[in-house]
C-alpha cells in the first residue's frame, strides 16, 4: 500500500484540456449547457484511489445531496471537472482510499475546502489548497515554511504587488505555484496557453523591502495563544477566544486584538477555513484560564479568567503557573466577569461574580421556573477586601434571565470547605437534557484538607460536601483532567505538588450514598505511564463514547511534548490503543476541541499552546487536526 500524504491543490483554470493526456482523470459535471471548469492537481497524494463531492453552497444539514459526486477512481496526477455552473463558494470534499471499492473502512484521508470559485472556460485563474487529513492520525495544517517566510535568495520588493505578480516559468518542475494562463494576442502559443508562476505567493507581502509570507490564514490560525478557550457550535463552527499571546519577563500576558490581527478566530467544519470572529461587543483581554460550559446547544458561558500569569525559573525552563503576575493594590489580573456568548447570533451579554476568579469549574444544572442555571466552583480567587490571591472556597448558583443577565447566590457555608485551584471536575449524574445533578471536584487542595467534594441537587436544596477518602486516593493533585466515560471516572495527568507532572492515569469510584471515594492506578508499562504524566495537556472524548485522545502537555521534565495517546474505555477495562509522537510541534496549554457538526463533524481541532520554555516561553505555530 502506498503511503498517504497530506495535500492537494485545486486550481480554477480556463481549460481542462490536460485531462486528456492520460495522466489526469476527467469528470463530466451535471450541466449540459454550462462551461464552468475546475482542474485539480493531486500534489503529493500517494493514496491509491479517491472520490469527490462538490456542493454549490455550504451544506446546511448532513443529508444534503451533493451537486456532483464522482465514482471511485484511480488516483493519477490530477483530475479535471467540467460542465459546471459558474459561481462562488463551492465546497469540495475529497476522500482518499486504499482500495478500489472506496469503502468507508478503507478511507485513509479526508479533506474539505470551501470558498472555491468556478469560472467559465476561457477566464479565471485561482489556486486553492485542500488539507487532506490522515485517518486515525493528527495532521498539521499548512504553515509557510522558510522557503516562503524567509526565501533564499531574498526577493526584493517595493509593494505587495511585486511579490504577487506573475512571472515566466521556464521549468514547471522548479516553479512556485504554476499556473496555465491565456496568451496575449501578440504571443504565439501552440494551444493558446502559457505557463507562469507567482514571484513568491499570491498572498505574500512586502516587508522591509523583501517579500515574505508570514501566515497562510485562512488555511491556518493567525494568532498565537496559550491558555485560551475554544468551543464548537452544533453547526461545527469553532470559536477560539482569548488566551495569553506575549511572553514578558517571567510572565505571560494577553494583548488586545487589532484590526489586522484580532484575538478572536473561528474555524468552519464546512469549509476547512479560519476567519476573524466578531461579537457585538468587546470581551476584553482577561480570558485566559477561564472556566466554560455550554448552556443548551449554542450558548457559551465564560467565567472569570486572567490577563497575565507568572512564570518562574525551574531548572533551565521558565515554567508558567497561574498566580497573577502582579498584584499590588488594585492591579491584580483576575476577572469577575461572566459572559454569555451566543455562538450562532454572535452576541455577548456580561454579568459579574461577587469576586474575581480563575481556574475554577462551571457546569449547567437543572433549571428552575424555566430559567437555565449553572453551578460555579471557584479556583484561584482575588479577595476585594484584603486584595490577596488565594485558593478559593466560594461557590455559586447562577440563574440566567431572558435578557441573558445572571443572578448568583452563594452555596452553603464556606469556612469548612477546602480552598482549591488548578482542580479538576466532572459530572457524575447527567440528565437527559444535558444538565448535571451531581458534580465531582477533585484535587487542587492544600495537603491535609479534603481531596474531593461533591455538589448535589437534593430534595432539601443544593449542597456541597466532602468525600471520605478510602484506598488509592492521593493527598492532592494539581493540573489533572477528569472525564466520565461510560460511568468510569478517569483522571489523567496532574502533579502531587505545584509545577509537577507525576501522575499518569487514575480511576475513581464514588459512592454518593456513603459519601466516599476510592481510587486506583491503572496498570501501565513504564513507557505508557511516562507519556501520560502531564500538566497543561488536553483530554478530548471522541464521538461514540468509548475513546479519549490525550495530546501534548508538559512532561515530568517540564518540557512541552508532541505526544498523543488514544485510550479506550469499555466494560471490560481500560486499554491504550495507540501512543505516538502525533503532534507536529510540542504543545502545552493548548486546546483540542471536537467539532459538533458540519462536514468535518467529529474531528478534533488542536490550537495554540507553548512549544518551548527555554529562555522565555515561545508559542506553538498554527493548528492541527485529528481525524478519527
Amino acid at each position: 500500500m502506498k503511503r498517504f500524504y497530506v495535500s492537494i491543490i485545486v486550481a480554477a483554470f480556463f481549460s481542462v484540456s490536460c485531462a486528456d493526456d492520460g495522466a489526469f482523470v476527467s469528470f463530466q459535471g451535471p450541466e449540459e449547457s454550462e462551461n464552468g471548469v475546475l482542474q485539480i492537481a493531486l500534489e503529493g497524494l500517494e493514496a491509491e484511489y479517491f472520490k469527490i463531492q462538490l456542493y454549490p453552497t455550504l451544506p446546511t444539514t448532513p443529508d444534503v445531496e451533493p451537486y456532483f459526486a464522482s465514482e471511485c477512481s484511480l488516483a493519477k496526477r490530477g483530475f479535471g471537472l467540467n460542465r459546471l455552473k459558474t459561481g462562488k463558494d463551492y465546497v469540495l470534499v475529497f476522500e482518499a482510499f486504499s482500495t478500489s471499492s472506496c469503502q468507508a473502512g478503507s478511507r485513509v484521508g479526508y479533506g474539505v475546502r470551501g470558498g472555491i470559485e468556478v469560472f467559465p472556460e476561457g477566464v479565471g485563474n485561482a489556486i486553492y489548497y485542500v488539507n487532506v487529513n490522515r485517518s486515525g492520525d493528527i495532521t498539521p495544517l499548512p504553515v509557510p515554511g522558510p522557503s516562503l517566510s524567509a526565501p533564499n535568495p531574498p526577493i526584493s520588493c517595493v509593494s505587495d504587488g511585486d511579490c504577487q505578480e506573475l512571472i515566466d516559468c521556464p521549468d514547471p518542475a522548479e516553479c512556485r505555484f504554476v499556473l496555465s494562463v491565456a496568451c496575449d494576442s501578440d504571443e504565439y502559443c501552440p494551444d493558446g496557453t502559457k505557463t507562469m508562476q507567482y514571484k513568491l505567493h499570491p498572498a505574500a507581502t512586502c516587508n522591509l523591502g523583501f517579500c515574505r509570507l508570514t501566515t497562510l490564514f485562512p488555511l491556518n490560525t493567525q494568532t498565537e495563544r496559550v491558555f485560551h478557550l475554544a468551543a464548537s457550535s452544533t453547526e461545527g463552527d469553532l470559536s477560539i477566544i482569548g488566551g495569553l499571546a506575549s511572553s514578558g519577563i517571567r510572565s505571560l500576558v494577553a494583548k488586545s486584538g487589532t484590526f489586522d490581527k484580532p484575538d478572536l478566530e473561528s474555524f468552519s467544519a464546512n469549509t476547512g477555513l479560519f476567519s476573524h470572529l466578531q461579537f457585538d461587543r468587546d470581551l476584553g483581554n482577561s480570558l485566559a484560564l477561564s472556566s466554560t460550559t455550554m448552556v443548551g446547544d449554542n450558548l457559551l458561558m465564560i467565567v472569570g479568567g486572567t490577563s497575565a500569569i507568572s512564570a518562574d525559573l525551574v531548572g533551565e525552563s521558565i515554567v508558567p503557573w497561574p498566580w497573577a503576575s502582579k498584584c499590588t493594590h488594585t492591579e491584580c489580573q483576575l476577572s469577575e466577569k461572566m459572559w454569555l456568548v451566543d455562538l450562532d447570533a454572535g452576541t455577548a451579554s456580561q454579568s459579574e461574580l461577587p469576586l474575581p476568579i480563575a481556574t475554577g469549574q462551571v457546569v449547567q444544572i437543572p433549571s428552575v421556573d424555566g430559567k437555565p442555571r449553572v453551578f460555579i466552583r471557584s479556583g484561584l480567587v482575588q479577595s476585594l477586601v484584603q486584595n490577596e490571591l488565594r485558593p478559593g472556597r466560594e461557590a455559586w448558583i447562577c440563574s440566567i434571565a431572558d435578557d441573558m443577565t445572571t443572578d448568583c447566590t452563594p452555596v452553603a457555608e464556606t469556612s469548612q470547605r477546602s480552598g482549591r485551584y488548578m482542580a479538576t471536575g466532572v459530572c457524575l449524574t447527567e440528565n437527559d437534557d444535558g444538565t448535571c445533578s451531581d458534580y465531582l471536584v477533585l484535587g487542587g487542595n492544600s495537603e491535609g484538607t479534603s481531596f474531593a467534594e461533591v455538589f448535589s441537587i437534593t430534595e432539601e436544596g443544593p449542597v456541597i460536601y466532602p468525600l471520605v477518602p478510602l484506598e488509592g486516593v492521593p493527598d492532592t493533585l494539581f493540573g489533572a483532567t477528569a472525564v466520565n466515560l461510560n460511568g468510569q471516572i478517569l483522571v489523567i495527568g496532574g502533579g502531587s505538588v505545584h509545577r509537577n507532572a507525576d501522575s499518569a492515569l487514575l480511576v475513581f469510584d464514588v459512592n454518593l450514598t456513603n459519601r466516599t471515594i476510592a481510587g486506583r492506578a491503572v496498570s501501565l508499562s513504564d513507557n505508557q505511564e511516562s507519556q501520560l504524566e502531564r500538566i497543561f495537556h488536553t483530554v478530548t472524548p471522541l464521538a461514540g463514547g468509548w475513546d479519549l485522545l490525550v495530546t501534548g502537555g508538559l512532561n515530568a521534565d517540564l518540557k512541552p511534548t508532541r505526544s498523543a495517546t488514544l485510550i479506550r474505555v469499555t466494560e471490560e477495562g481500560i486499554s491504550i490503543l495507540k501512543q505516538w509522537e502525533g503532534l507536529a510541534v510540542p504543545r502545552a496549554g493548548h486546546t483540542a476541541t471536537r467539532l459538533r457538526g458540519g462536514l468535518l463533524n467529529g474531528g478534533i481541532v488542536i490550537t495554540g499552546g507553548l512549544n518551548s520554555l527555554l529562555g522565555s516561553p515561545s508559542f506553538a505555530e498554527g493548528a492541527e487536526f485529528y481525524l478519527p
